[in-house]
């Protein structure tokens, strides 16, 4: 009876080893991420620690102030979130249309949503791209390089 008790302990030990060092694995990129961030240029180029001893905030607080970076992260939320909307507008108006009629050739509609999701994103940039610089062209107005058309391609 001794011996079985002894050897489940060992196996929970065993175990809780186990999970120590894969949250090891997991949690010690993240610190150090950390760490590397919030370092200043000058102990970037210096002999690396594990032990963080300054905090330089200017790494978080400085990009935040900046008005470059204040437009682009403006243009990110912009494009994100009409994205988001317009995402899920049309998936809730397909997947009503898909599964209140019985419509002929909808299962390859499905086959086909599956594969275009395998489909490597390479391959549809060049056709994208000659859509987008040369079919959406009104004089000087085009999708390219624009908010719109951003919205448009993450649909």
């Amino acid at each position: 009876m001794a011996a079985g008790a002894f050897r489940k302990t060992l196996n929970w030990i065993g175990l809780y080893l186990v999970w120590i060092v894969a949250s090891l694995i997991v949690l010690v990129p993240i610190y150090w991420l950390f760490i590397v961030s919030a370092r200043s240029r000058v102990e970037l180029i210096g002999k690396p620690s594990f032990i963080q001893t300054t905090f330089f905030a200017e790494n978080y607080t400085g990009p935040l102030t900046d008005p470059v970076f204040q437009r682009y992260m403006i243009n990110s939320v912009v494009i994100a979130t009409s994205n988001a909307i317009l995402v899920a507008v049309l998936a809730l108006l397909a997947t009503y249309a898909l599964t209140r009629w019985k419509l002929t050739g909808a299962d390859n509609i499905f086959f086909w949503t599956i594969t275009n999701r395998m489909a490597p994103p390479a391959a549809f940039l060049l056709p994208l791209f000659l859509m987008y610089t040369r079919v959406f062209h009104y004089d000087t107005w085009t999708l390219f390089d624009t908010r719109l058309g951003l919205i448009l391609l993450y649909c």
